[in-house]
């Protein structure tokens, strides 16, 4: 929903608010990239990788993200 991108497409990520949740066009900086792929502590973060349960998100799912947040990240 509208709701859920504006908060989540260049607004701070609570656990490491020197990077945004997503940073259009840029998985490398952007810290919802880094919770799913599970390299969130890399960059100074904290937290469990998502999701929280369950399995880890396969490849085709984070390249899904990754696309999307390269792409533009648009809603």
């Amino acid at each position: 929903s509208g709701s859920t991108y504006g908060n989540a497409v260049g607004v701070a990520s609570g656990q490491l608010p020197s990077m945004d949740r997503v940073t259009p066009f840029d998985s490398p900086d952007s810290y919802l990239w880094h919770k799913a792929d599970g390299t969130h502590a890399v960059v100074g973060g904290s937290g469990n990788q998502m999701p929280p349960s369950g399995p880890p998100l396969t490849a085709e799912q984070l390249a899904l993200i990754q696309d999307w947040i390269d792409s533009g990240a648009n809603p």
